[in-house]
């Protein structure tokens, strides 16, 4: 026992020395660094690209640094004093989420070429916060929720498809919609190579060859997902709205053109309970699209049995029906010979 007992002491003594180690204490510091143009772009003062831009142009200053030693990639900690054009750093904030209803015909991007309106531009005249990084995207054509965050860690948690927050949409198709289209639909449909997962779908008006209303929930957002789907199966979307986004969904508080602040706690359990899920769906092996090879990309499906024949002597494989020293003559069956499963 006393043995026993002084290989603990000892044990917990060096266990003590290594947690206090000068270099353990440098490694769990050096896990708290960040890129400079991050930490600027998480106080809220600009992007990261305008922040590149400041310190290229010398308008950023690190204690202690000569301002030839700043540049964009240089790690900072949280508690280093920085100053941006002779005003000192904010330290980041709490991340804040919006909710954004938003209407057809905006673009969800920081700034376009042929002037048209966008997003950011709707958000700035409402007084939001700056450094706002969009959750995904929707097309200028489409309307509805999109999602917002000044954490661009939170914004690729909410976006990733291994995630399994769930998208909601209202569709309004053209076109005789079938039986056989609605089957494609939930069991999943293959679009240039890929094969989309399926989809829950509701039919809240089906007129065949006129006008039908569908709504669609999936758990993954690719490029024009839902329009190159309806495509591939003749029809013809003439409107897209998302009515909700995870627990977000469109009300009478929500509505067009307006944003609303999302409770980040209650949105952080949330994601949590949808990870859950998205982990059973894996397990069950229906969860998303996955990429697929046709005919047209030159592959053909190779035969999963393979008739084989006895092995001679020599230890090489005889072929059904060759003739090999009278055993296996020309038309007969070697009973010995099987299919033998790759």
């Amino acid at each position: 026992n006393r043995q026993f007992w002084g290989f603990m002491w000892r044990r917990n003594a060096l266990n003590s020395l290594v947690r206090l180690s000068p270099w353990r204490r440098r490694l769990c510091a050096a896990a708290e660094l960040v890129r400079l143009n991050k930490r600027i772009a998480d106080a809220g003062v600009c992007s990261r690209r305008e922040a590149d831009r400041l310190i290229s142009e010398g308008l950023v200053s690190v204690e202690g640094l000569a301002p030839g030693q700043v540049t964009a990639g240089l790690k900072v900690g949280k508690q280093t004093e920085i100053r941006v054009q002779n005003k000192p750093l904010p330290h980041a904030a709490a991340p804040v989420v919006l909710a954004y209803n938003k209407p057809k015909h905006e673009l969800v991007t920081t700034r376009d070429a042929h002037g048209r309106r966008t997003i950011f531009e709707s958000l700035a005249a409402m007084n939001a916060p700056r450094g706002l990084k969009a959750v995904g995207r929707l097309d200028c054509s489409s309307e509805g929720v999109i999602l917002l965050s000044t954490s661009g860690a939170l914004a690729r948690r909410l976006e990733l498809p291994e995630t399994g927050v769930p998208r909601t949409y209202r569709v309004r198709v053209h076109g005789n919609l079938t039986e056989e289209k609605l089957r494609a639909l939930r069991t999943g449909t293959v679009v240039e190579g890929y094969k989309y997962a399926g989809m829950d779908v509701v039919v809240e008006r089906n007129n065949r060859k006129k006008i039908s209303w569908l709504q669609l929930t999936c758990f993954e957002g690719k490029n024009r997902m839902i329009r190159k789907i309806c495509k591939t199966l003749h029809l013809d979307v003439t409107r897209l709205i998302r009515t909700g986004f995870g627990p977000i969904q469109i009300n009478n508080k929500l509505r067009e053109g307006v944003a609303m602040k999302v409770d980040v706690a209650a949105l952080e359990r949330q994601l949590q309970q949808y990870e859950a899920l998205a982990a059973k769906r894996r397990m069950r092996k229906r969860y998303l699209g996955k990429v697929v090879r046709t005919k047209d990309d030159g592959y053909a499906p190779r035969d999963r049995r393979r008739e084989t024949g006895t092995r001679g002597d020599d230890g090489r494989r005889r072929q059904r029906g060759a003739d090999s020293a009278g055993e296996v003559g020309e038309g007969s069956l070697d009973r010995s010979s099987r299919f033998v499963k790759l």
